[in-house]
């Protein structure tokens, strides 16, 4: 059976199965680079590229599609796809589901099935998840009232049985209007356009926090997030860098010790010890990390590394293979589930060893590197990176500049798998491929790789085995060789405001556009240097 999985919300994207393996993921905005962008159809076009019909096609979103898929009469830009959809696999009978009014449960899905647990307490947190219209004007007009989930809590087993436990909240505009119901996510918004960044920029805010310290900013009572957060802003006096560090901290750590709290008094009410994450709030790789140190023993987490939107397409093409198979699981194997790239003849490029390339990262060089599908979700883990040497102490300045980032955002590190707990304390951490969590760096290694020690003593870490990446696991096992450091810094291949870089002709484009030094291709063996 082959499935093919559309998220037409925001981080429009596409996933597919053939016969329950998910073979295809891709973000619309790796395609046309607008970032966050709601038009699924780019991805959808890629399909084509990898099979020749479909059986089920199946939507995810935040809000209903059509009120009945087979309904064409409504005829809504997706109802069209629909039949379009049919007309370009020549007429191939597929069946349609829309899950979009079902947002949260996709997340929880998505996260049950790709941690591999049996019977898990499966925990979502956005910003707004199913939008359900109740109050309609003329045609032409938005609802005046809508119903939006901000965070849910499921018991999700093998029979893909689901327990909601929390209802939706009444709101009107879920980015302008705060309420006692607001959830940590539309906290983190707030914060975020009152330091001048945008709606998206979250991470940015947990960056800056580090730089802040206590101030009597107060964003949660017992019942979460306190009505009383706009006025505090508005009065906060935000007139320099350490007084928008301190608000950033007061989010930041507001928001972590109530959701700690919340998961255990969970855990407790319910007795199902392993725990899975899904929603936009738990891309915050500093609270997953203490979110994990503050489990009980023998509770096992699980953070789903596609935990925006995009996501929730894997999500509804599990529920699909499970209303199907009885026996059905799919824990989350390899991301690396985009394009596969075309290679060309390219001007001025030579021959290049992952020894020859560790050696220009060890002589200060930024190098990109470029190889095999790209991955699937926000973080870059190998195949679409920029790299550089981490023991430079003034590389995170440098890096900065080169990809038009703010001087106060961090770096990840890549580090070799059975070397990760020399250099990091990784708790109850057996690995971290998916760069979810920011762990503690070892006090008596900060001085060794202090390009990627953030000022709060963490670092974002991706840990790396050959059977994961083999190119890339090569590539810093020579940088270890030659340095005694078993760490790379790895950003995303791309410059601010873009997207990751999806083609061969998007990393060139990157490449020639900007400071850095070497482009490497470790699929053909050769790299374009520019001095």
């Amino acid at each position: 059976m082959i499935v093919l999985g559309v998220n037409h919300s925001h981080n429009a994207a596409v996933s597919l199965s053939v016969d329950g393996e998910l073979v295809f993921h891709i973000e619309s905005e790796r395609i046309n680079n607008i970032r966050y962008g709601w038009f699924a159809f780019p991805a959808i076009a890629q399909i084509k590229n990898h099979v020749s019909y479909i059986d089920h096609l199946v939507i995810s979103g935040t809000h209903p599609v059509v009120s009945k898929m087979d309904d064409l009469c409504q005829m809504d830009a997706y109802s069209a796809f629909v039949k379009s959809l049919g007309k370009s696999f020549n007429d191939h009978e597929f069946f349609a589901s829309d899950l979009s009014s079902e947002h949260h449960l996709t997340h929880a899905i998505s996260a049950h099935y790709g941690s591999g647990f049996d019977t898990s307490l499966c925990i979502v947190k956005d910003g707004s998840g199913s939008i359900n219209q109740t109050e309609f004007g003329p045609a032409a007009e938005v609802a005046t009232t809508m119903i939006v989930d901000k965070e849910n809590l499921y018991i999700v087993d093998k029979r893909l049985s689901a327990y909601k436990k929390l209802s939706e909240t009444k709101r009107i505009d879920s980015h302008t209007t705060v309420s006692p119901y607001s959830s940590e996510a539309d906290a983190f918004i707030i914060v975020s356009k009152a330091l001048g960044f945008g709606i998206w920029d979250a991470g940015k805010v947990m960056g800056v926090s580090s730089y802040g310290k206590d101030s009597g900013y107060s964003f949660f009572d017992e019942e979460g997030v306190t009505n009383e957060i706009i006025p505090q802003i508005k009065s906060s006096s935000i007139n320099n860098f350490q007084s928008g560090a301190d608000l950033a901290y007061a989010i930041q750590s507001g928001t972590e010790d109530h959701v700690i709290s919340y998961v255990l008094k969970m855990i407790e009410e319910t007795g199902i010890t392993d725990i899975t994450l899904s929603g936009g709030l738990f891309q915050n790789c500093v609270m997953n990390y203490k979110i994990l140190k503050a489990l009980p023993t023998g509770s096992r987490l699980y953070v789903e590394p596609l935990s925006n939107d995009a996501g929730t397409s894997i999500g509804a093409i599990d529920w699909v293979h499970r209303m199907k198979d009885k026996e059905y699981s799919n824990k989350r194997g390899s991301l690396y589930l985009g394009g596969i790239p075309e290679y060309k003849e390219i001007d001025n490029s030579i021959e290049a060893t992952p020894k020859d390339v560790a050696k220009l990262i060890s002589e200060k060089n930024i190098v990109a590197i470029f190889q095999g599908r790209s991955e699937a979700g926000t973080r870059a883990l190998g195949n679409r990176s920029i790299l550089y040497d981490p023991r430079d102490p003034d590389g995170k300045d440098r890096v900065n500049v080169v990809k038009k980032r703010e001087w106060f955002r961090p770096f990840a590190g890549s580090v070799l798998h059975e070397k990760a707990s020399e250099w990091f304390d990784l708790d109850k951490l057996e690995e971290s491929p998916y760069m979810l969590y920011a762990v503690d760096v070892l006090k008596d290694k900060q001085k060794y790789i202090p390009c990627i020690t953030h000022v709060n003593e963490t670092c974002r870490i991706q840990t790396v085995k050959e059977s994961q990446n083999k190119k890339f696991y090569e590539l810093i096992q020579a940088f270890y060789d030659l340095t005694g450091v078993p760490i790379l810094l790895n950003t995303s291949l791309n410059l601010a405001g873009d997207a990751i870089v999806e083609t061969l002709d998007n990393a060139l484009d990157t490449f020639y556009n900007s400071d850095i030094d070497v482009l490497y291709l470790p699929d053909i063996g050769k790299m374009i240097k520019k001095n």
